[in-house]
C-alpha cells in the first residue's frame, strides 16, 4: 500500500483499489519472469513432437489440424512443463526487489545477518515444496499422457 497508509486488516484490504495498484508491476514482472522458461520449454516439446507417429496417424486418419495440435501434440509436450513447473515457482527476486515479505526476502536478509538457522528452516521448506510439486507432477503424468499407467 502507499507509505503513511493504514488499511484495513481484513480481507477489504485486498480488494482496494490502492493495493490492487501496487500490486500491478509485481505482478507483471512476476508471471513474465516465470513464463519464460515454460514457453521455450513447452515450444521445443511441440517441434519434438510434431515429427512423431502418433501425429502422423492422426494426420492421415484426417483430423483436423486444430485437433491433432490440441489435443494430440500438446498434451505429450505437456510432459516437460509439468516437470519444470515446481522448480521455478521461486520468487526470491520479487520480494527482493519489490520488498515484498515472504519466504525469498526472509531468506534473503537472514544470510545478510548470518542467522543460519533461519536459514536451514528456509531451504529445508523450499525442499519440501519442491518434492511436493515433483510429486504432484508425477501424478499428473499419468492424465496427461495415456501411454503412462501407474500400478
Amino acid at each position: 500500500v502507499t507509505p503513511g497508509m493504514f488499511p484495513d486488516q481484513d480481507w477489504r484490504m485486498y480488494a482496494s483499489t490502492d493495493f490492487l495498484h501496487h500490486l500491478a508491476l509485481p505482478f507483471v514482472v512476476h508471471t513474465l519472469y516465470q513464463m519464460c522458461f515454460p514457453l521455450l520449454l513447452m515450444r521445443s516439446s511441440m517441434l519434438g513432437a510434431a515429427g512423431e507417429d502418433f501425429v502422423e496417424f492422426a494426420k492421415v486418419k484426417g483430423l483436423r489440424e486444430r485437433r491433432i495440435l490440441f489435443g494430440h501434440a500438446a498434451r505429450t509436450s505437456l510432459l516437460p512443463v509439468a516437470t519444470t513447473i515446481p522448480m521455478v515457482l521461486g520468487s526470491v527476486v520479487v520480494e527482493t526487489v519489490f520488498s515484498w515479505p515472504g519466504l525469498g526476502l526472509m531468506m534473503i536478509e537472514a544470510v545478510q545477518r548470518s542467522d543460519y538457522p533461519v536459514v536451514q528452516a528456509s531451504f529445508f521448506l523450499i525442499a519440501v515444496l519442491t518434492i511436493l510439486g515433483t510429486f504432484a507432477a508425477d501424478l499428473l503424468y499419468g492424465a496427461l499422457d495415456p501411454r503412462i499407467v501407474y500400478e
